[in-house]
């Protein structure tokens, strides 16, 4: 039974490999079909990429920017192109969400992540992946210390930069070091929605020209406040929650400041949960 289950297991790995993999026209025909935001500023940002070599991107929520910039870098300037990201979830999640729109395929052929040290036996942490590799900023500085994978970097995208850690600050002082190691041959990309580019700019020493600013969201945002509560943060989230389903029934998400406060909610929403409702927590 073993056998057998190993033995569908490996057909299930080569199923993927087997099938055709997407080329450039098609990738530009389906983008054409769904356009995000940021496809108006495709050319502009390999353009002055090339040119300038580091370039500060900042992108709105929404616009495309963790897909779509690593797919523009790793078809016009080849090589491995690195994002990385400061969550393992979005790195992962990316990861598969990029691989099928680059391959058609899932992760493991030319799209991967690293999120964390190999483990023994099965690794879910390591995927690999020839043209994009989605990392988390803690991954990335191990992964280099063990492999150098930065040496066969040719684009690094430091995305949500404006979410800095000591990590982030590590793998930016390794770009800079790079760009001065390899001046013809490697590119640096600092990405965000709500950057204040000065500090970025001024450690790379660039102008102000150095910021692609790409307007536009794919979905409208709307921002209401509330008044304040006497309720603790938990019991006001869950009783504005109560209210918003009146009018608008669907998905909803409800950021809290950690674990407790999560679980909190989940068992005070599951007292008066409405039918067809389940409530579902995500801790990251």
């Amino acid at each position: 039974l073993q056998q057998q289950q190993q033995e569908n297991n490996n057909r299930e790995l080569q199923l993927p490999i087997s099938k055709p993999l997407k080329s450039i026209e098609q990738r530009q025909i389906e983008r054409q079909n769904t356009p995000l935001p940021i496809l108006a500023a495709k050319d502009e940002f390999c353009r002055r990429l090339q040119k300038e070599r580091v370039l500060v991107v900042r992108a709105e929520t929404g616009s495309g920017k963790s897909t779509q910039l690593p797919q523009y870098a790793a078809e016009y300037f080849g090589g491995l192109v690195v994002c990385t990201q400061p969550r393992v979830i979005a790195a992962i999640s990316l990861a598969r969400r990029v691989a099928n729109e680059y391959d058609g395929i899932s992760v493991g052929k030319s799209v991967g992540y690293r999120v964390g040290h190999a483990s023994v036996g099965k690794d879910n942490n390591r995927v690999p992946g020839t043209d994009i590799l989605y990392v988390t900023d803690a991954a990335l500085v191990q992964e280099n210390q063990e492999s150098g994978v930065l040496r066969d970097t040719r684009v690094l995208i430091i995305d949500e930069a404006h979410e800095r850690s000591l990590y982030t600050d590590i793998v930016i002082g390794m770009a800079k070091l790079l760009l001065k190691m390899r001046p013809t041959d490697f590119y640096v990309v600092i990405s965000s929605a709500t950057v204040d580019p000065s500090k970025f700019l001024d450690f790379f020493q660039l102008t102000d020209s150095s910021v692609l600013n790409v307007p536009g969201r794919l979905y409208d945002v709307y921002i209401d406040y509330v008044p304040n509560s006497r309720d603790s943060i938990v019991e006001h989230a869950v009783s504005i929650l109560f209210k918003l389903y009146d009018q608008f029934q669907g998905h909803t998400l409800v950021f809290l400041p950690g674990a407790r406060e999560i679980q909190q909610a989940i068992d005070l929403f599951n007292r008066k949960i409405p039918k067809n409702c389940v409530a579902l927590k995500l801790i990251i």
